[in-house]
């Protein structure tokens, strides 16, 4: 998961929260479905366009249902990251707890430090 993995967090002007993560595998369909059926019980695997080999690509939605997101934190807590991707994962393993403790609030003024602290990691 370390080379092929990615948390993502989008924050767009109407003020919308997007969670998402995604795992990227060539030629792996059927490990990546079973992935899906692991953290959501459903699959969202596709095709995704490449020079030269399939790959295929798990993406996952983890909010406004947070269930995916909380078995994914679960997996990543049983199954550490090695590489610097946990430091990616760290930020995003806390934006439920933030959003879940200001939705009422100003939500969007404490997360969106962590976005941006999650595009310089990227960097």
């Amino acid at each position: 998961m370390d080379a092929e993995g990615c948390f993502s967090m989008s924050f767009y002007t109407n003020e919308k929260l997007a969670v998402r993560f995604m795992l990227d595998q060539a030629e792996e369909e059927m490990l990546l479905n079973n992935m899906g059926m692991l953290f959501s019980n459903m699959s969202s695997v596709y095709l995704r366009n490449t020079k030269g080999k399939d790959i295929y690509r798990l993406s996952m939605d983890c909010n406004p249902n947070w269930d995916s997101y909380d078995n994914i934190i679960n997996y990543f807590e049983k199954f550490s990251l090695k590489s610097n991707k946990m430091n990616n994962y760290k930020y995003w393993s806390q934006v439920k707890d933030v959003y879940l403790m200001n939705k009422n609030k100003d939500f969007f003024s404490k997360i969106k430090p962590m976005i941006l602290a999650l595009k310089e990691l990227d960097k």
